[in-house]
This record gives C-alpha cells, structure tokens and sequence, in this order.
C-alpha cells in the first residue's frame, strides 16, 4: 500500500506539476507565516509577568522623600511575605550625553535583593568593594548603544560623576525605554550605596524605597490602602501591572487549496474505485499524499521563516524591553508542523471521504459536478447592467463551485481585515509620532530643567532672552486618589501664560481658574467621573478639591494626569511651590539649537535643555514595519491561494472552455474571463472587508487607546490608505490569475472537449 501512495504521489505531481506547485507554495508561506506569527506571539505573550516571575516582582511599592522613614509595621505585617528591604534611590541626577542631560533613577543596591531582583542579561553585578559601578537596564543602554565596560556621567551635587557600566539587567516594574517613554518615564540604573552617597551626600534629597510581595496578591488594593493610613507616605504606592488573525486566515487558505484541489480529482477517486480500492483506501491514499506534502512544505516554511524571524522577534522584544525567545525552540517548531499537517489532514478527508463513497460511474464521467444552478444575484446584477458577455460570463462562473468560492471569499476577507486594522493602526501611530503636543504635554519649542540651577539664573539668563516670546513654568509632583492608591497620577502644577499654548484637550477645556483641572481619560476611567464633575486626589499628600473641566491626551504616565493651576495648589494647600521647569515659545523655531548650546555654556551643563522635535520616532517605525512585513507576507499568501484556486476552477471547466471556443469565444475572452472570475472574488472580500473592517479596526485602535490612557477616541481612519486597498487587490487578482488565464487560453478545443 505505501508503495502505492508513493507511486500515486509521483503520478499526481508529474501530471500537475502547476497545481502541485501552487500548493506547495501556499503551504510553503503559510508555514513561514505561521511560524513568524508564534513566535511574536510568545514574544508578547505578558513579557511583563514572565518578567515579574524570572524576578519575583512585588505586588506593591512604596515609595517616600523621608529617607529615614520606619518601615517596621509594613515589613512585620503578616500579610507580607517578602520584601526588598528598605532601599535609598536617587531620583534628580540626570545621565549626561554630550551636552544633553536624560532622566534617570538610580537605585542603592550592593546586591540583588529577594524581591524585584534584577535579571541579569549581560555583564556582572556591582562589586561593593568597587566605587563608581553602575548596572543599567537593558532597554536604556540598548537605546544609546552603550556597551559594557563603557562610562556614564551622572550630574552629581558636586558636579558630574563618571560610573563604570558592568552589566545590564532587565526589571518587570520599569516601562521599556525608548523614544516613546524616555520623556515621560526615567531610566534606571543599579548602584552601591556608597556610590549613591558619593553623587548626593544630602540625604534630604534621597528616596526610601520597599518592594512588597503579599500572601494574597487580591489585597494589593486593599492594602495600599492601609499604608495610607498607618505611614506618612507623600510619594506614592504603585502596582507592579501588567496577531491571531493571521493564524486563522492561513487555516482557511490552506483548508480552501488542498480542499479543492481533492475536489478536482474526483474522477481520479473514480478510476481508483473501479479498479477496486475501497472508500477508506482512496481516502487514505489522498490523506498520505498531501500530508507527505505539507510535511516538507512546512519544513521549508519553517527554514524561511527562522531566516526572516530574528529581525522581527528581536525589534518587538526591544520594543517591550524583554528577552526575545529562542527561535529555535522545539514547541513553535513542532506547532508549526502540526498546525500545518491538521489543517490538510481536515481539508483533505472531508472531500476524500465524500469522494470515495460517490457512484463510480459518476466519478469517472461527471466528476464533482456539484454546480450552482441558479445565477448569483451578481450575475444577475451584471446582466442587468448590460455589461459584455465575457464579463457576465466571467461573473457567473465565479460562483459555479459556491463552497470553494465561499471559503475563498472568507479567506480574502480575513487579509483584509488584518490590512485594513494595519492602515489604521500605522496612520494612527504615525499621527502621534509626529505629534509633539501628545508626547511632550505641551505645544513649547524648547523646555528647561532646572536640576541643581536657582530659579533666578533661569529668570535672568533665559527667560529675558529676546529669542523667548512666551512661556510658562511647571512644577510636576506624585499623587494619587482616594480609594484608588493603587495607581500614581502625575499632578501637573502650571503656572504664567500656559493658556497661550496648545494642549492635547479632547473634550471641554483648559483650566482658567483656581480650583480647576483637566485631566487624561485614564483617571476619568480610574475614578469613574466625567467632564464637569468635582473630586478628591491627593498630591503629594495633600488633599485637593477639584472641577474637572477638561480631558486631556497625552503620554506622560499613560494619561494618568492631572493638570491644575499653581493659584490651585497656593490656595488649598498653602505651599507656593518652585517651578522645576520651563516650556518657552520661539519667535524663530529654527534658533532652538543654537540657544540650546549657549544656554548650556551659561549654566556650565547643570541644565537640561531640550528641542522639541516633530521627526518620527524610531521606536514607532519599527513597529511600523512588524505591521506592515506581518500585512505583506500574508498578502503574498492570499495571492498563491487566489492563483490555486483559479487553476483548479480552470482544470474543472476544460470541457467548459471547449464548447466555449467551439461556439466562437477567442483565446483573450477566456482568459478575461477567468481574470474577471479572480477580480469578482477580490472586489467582494473588498465590499464585506471594508464593511465589517470599519468597525473593527475602530473598536481595536480604540480599545488600544483605553489602555494607554488616551480614550477611545484615538483612532484615525486614513480613507487614502484605504482607498489604495481596491487597486492593491484588483492588481493581485489580475497577477494571480493571469498564469491560470494564459493556460486556459491555450486549450485546445479538441484536446478540451476529449479531457472528459
């Protein structure tokens, strides 16, 4: 009997070598498609709670300015299970680059403590007996391309500071660095203690720190709660928190070729009857045949897609400053083959099975004969239209083998879907990206830190600069609301003519008085308020009774802000705080950079000096492309099953296309007409794609835009890049089709109306 299936297989692929060759290519893709797709997967499948896990992450943090704060009823509680030991961190001495100065949070740690301890991806851990060591965190030196052995300057009370780097390691309670996050989260670094008193020997400006893991991580909320209560916390307590498309549109393609491609072969199944073999000896036989294909498609695949993987694994990884996963592990490798090996198996013993039990006779001299007799409303439509013969006829036979158009209508339909949700996605990303408003809080051409500068030096040598038409000054603090200690919230203290400047205001409007806010969708979604409510937040520790007047978008902290007035915080709070920072407006944008420099000169590179830029992100063009190489690969796939199935709809209709040519139709008639077959096919997916794609590809973006914060508003709907999906798809109608084409034109009609 093997010798048999052998055989068989080598006849099948000899005497259809096209057909096998479309197959073997649709398998070939979907197997690198497939492979590609697992293993992004597993590089997003909660990187932060494999992270948390590889080093026993905390439930809660907490965090003080007292550095000498007791944290004895927090560590003896019987709730807690273990702790990091109280820790001293540094959070106001920048990492120096050149002249530009990067926020960065150091941490006092001579060694790894139980919780929360860093995982080591490169390099050593501090040696206590060596001053001036510092260990980074993988993203952070990733995005500056800093190697080990090489030297940071840190901006140090006294002056600057050199640390040695000796490793980096990745943390579960830090967001990723990159161009995205580095305005609006710091980067961290390890250091020993005495490192840490050498660059800040005031400990008045230190941080307490301790990392909490619970009996029952369900109490975090509840718990944080009671830290309120029982310590004088000003800082804060924070939680440690946290493409399957593809896989189901490659099923469907590969279900919709090797199923019609058994289709095809029902007078095959009739030969093998008639010379005795039973109905689970045919199926079997067409069972081993296509699986010993899919078998060494899918290795294939898989080599390609290992090729192509590494790139796309090893962006996305950075992206969520995780590891990226072996590649060459065995389980996606397996999977792959299963998955690939299912999916024929199913494709194949449905029509197999039906195949082996029909008539004999019926087989040999009808074939799958399954027509739909009716005329499609389409067609209909067309000749209603009046559109030319070939056309309507074109039309028609689209829908002659209704399954099998069906399923390849559906799968058309899922490629679609994922190009259209990747537009939408793209345009999205690219808006923010160039959109300095959202990433930067403000519409300010240049922004001034003050670090260890009096606020005087500011005053006389900056804001008097003729250059400097407007600004206005910015003092950020740590707060949270009542009931909800769980998540920090960024407490934005404005202060001069901040009303002159653009801000990202969703709905409602700008603070213009005390007692106002304006805050982003997340804390309206944390406290369940609405626009023009009133509410209680906390900043650092201090209570606030505030309007909400607007909402805002931005990145700072996920949109958990809250913008007020200084007059607010003066008057409910009593405390004229110092401004920390400086957002300016040019009268010449294009003198930012030489400003910049000069202010840096003056200060002798104490400040941090910043231009704000509109060029894309780096960070937001690499997922740019995992989208589109994911979208194009999949596109590519569509094509070969379009290409299938118009050379298995060409080898069922040969007798079709000799009456055809025997009544009058010309060789360029029956190729457009199996053209206008592949186009009708395409155009439909199209109308059914952009129907439902709408609304998905708006509810996904807008549910992308609830979880970081932005409210579900964020999505952008480009009709031009919509609109390039009709000719993108017609075109590869046309191009899978024309070989199927060409081949039927050249039937002969004597040879055509002898095949049957």
């Amino acid at each position: 009997m093997l010798s048999t299936f052998w055989r068989m297989l080598r006849a099948d692929i000899k005497s259809n070598k096209l057909q096998f060759g479309m197959i073997w290519s649709v398998l070939v893709l979907s197997a690198m498609l497939l492979l590609i797709s697992l293993l992004m997967l597993n590089s997003t499948n909660d990187p932060w709670n494999r992270t948390f896990e590889e080093t026993n992450g905390p439930h809660l943090w907490v965090v003080s300015h007292e550095y000498d704060l007791d944290f004895t009823p927090l560590i003896e509680d019987p709730a807690v299970s273990q702790t990091t030991g109280v820790m001293m961190a540094l959070a106001e001495n920048p990492m120096v680059i050149g002249d530009e100065k990067y926020n960065i949070y150091l941490y006092g740690m001579d060694t790894p403590p139980p919780v929360a301890h860093p995982l080591l991806a490169a390099g050593r851990w501090l040696d206590p007996n060596t001053p001036d060591e510092v260990v980074l965190d993988f993203s952070l030196a990733n995005f500056y391309d800093i190697q080990v052995g090489d030297s940071i300057t840190i901006l140090a009370a006294e002056g600057e500071q050199d640390l040695t780097v000796v490793g980096f390691a990745v943390t579960a309670h830090w967001f990723p660095y990159n161009e995205v996050t580095k305005d609006v989260s710091p980067g961290v670094g390890y250091i020993s203690q005495d490192t840490l008193s050498a660059i800040q020997p005031n400990p008045d400006y230190w941080y307490s720190v301790l990392g909490l893991r619970l009996n029952d991580p369900e109490t975090s909320q509840e718990f944080s709660g009671q830290v309120f209560d029982e310590l004088p916390i000003h800082h804060g307590t924070q939680f440690s928190r946290e493409f399957l498309k593809d896989l189901s549109t490659v099923g469907l393609i590969i279900f919709n070729t090797i199923g019609g491609q058994v289709l095809s072969q029902y007078r095959s199944i009739g030969l093998l009857k008639a010379i005795g073999f039973k109905p689970r000896q045919v199926t079997a036989i067409f069972l081993f045949e296509h699986l010993a294909i899919g078998f060494f498609a899918s290795l294939v695949g898989i080599a390609l897609g290992l090729a192509v993987a590494p790139y796309l694994v090893n962006t996305l990884a950075e992206n969520l400053n995780t590891t990226p996963p072996n590649i060459y592990a065995a389980a996606p490798i397996i999977l792959v083959v299963l998955l690939v090996e299912l999916t024929v198996a199913i494709a194949t013993l449905i029509p197999a099975w039906q195949g082996g039990k029909i008539d004999t006779v019926q087989a040999i001299t009808v074939g799958y004969r399954q027509h739909h007799h009716r005329t499609s409303k389409l067609a209909q439509l067309a000749s209603w239209l009046h559109m030319p013969t070939i056309i309507r006829m074109g039309i028609k036979d689209t829908f002659s083998r209704p399954l099998r158009t069906v399923l390849a209508i559906f799968s058309l339909l899922l490629t679609v879907l994922v190009a259209m949700t990747a537009i939408g996605s793209q345009t999205t990303i690219n808006f923010l990206a160039n959109n300095r408003v959202y990433f930067n809080g403000t519409s300010a051409d240049m922004k001034v830190m003050r670090n260890f500068v009096p606020a005087e030096f500011v005053e006389d040598q900056i804001l008097s600069e003729p250059q400097v038409i407007d600004y206005y000054e910015e003092s950020d603090l740590w707060g949270q609301a009542p009931g909800f200690s769980e998540q920090p919230l960024a407490v934005r203290i404005l202060r001069g003519a901040y009303q002159n400047f653009d801000f990202q205001i969703k709905e409602g409007r700008m603070i213009s008085s005390p007692d106002e806010a304006v805050v982003g969708f997340a804390v309206l979604d944390l406290i369940g308020a609405a626009v023009g409510d009133t509410v209680e937040i906390q900043a650092d520790g201090h209570p606030l009774t505030l309007e909400i007047v607007g909402r805002n978008a931005e990145n700072y902290n996920m949109s958990n802000v809250v913008m007020i007035s200084s007059e607010t915080y003066l008057e409910q709070v009593g405390i004229d705080i110092a401004p920390m920072s400086y957002n300016l407006k040019l009268a010449d944008n294009s003198m930012a950079e030489d400003l910049r420099k000069e202010w840096l000169e003056k200060s002798q590179g104490e400040l941090t000096v910043s231009v704000v830029t509109e060029e894309p992100l780096a960070s937001v063009l690499q997922l740019n492309s995992l989208i589109i190489s994911l979208a194009t690969i999949l596109m590519v796939v569509a094509g070969a099953n379009l290409m299938s199935t118009s050379l298995l709809s060409i080898r069922e209709r040969v007798r079709d296309f000799g009456i055809q040519k025997a009544i009058g139709f010309t060789p360029n008639q029956i190729a457009i007409s199996v053209v206008v077959s592949a186009v009708t096919i395409s155009i439909v997916a199209l109308l059914l794609g952009i129907t439902l794609g709408l609304k998905l590809m708006a509810w996904f973006i807008s549910q992308v835009g609830i979880q970081i914060g932005s409210g579900p508003d964020f999505y952008i709907i480009d009709w031009g890049g919509m609109s390039l999906l009709l000719p993108i798809l017609v075109l590869l109608a046309i191009f899978s089709s024309l070989l199927p084409a060409v081949r039927a034109a050249r039937l002969q009609v004597v040879d055509a109306l002898r095949y049957e």
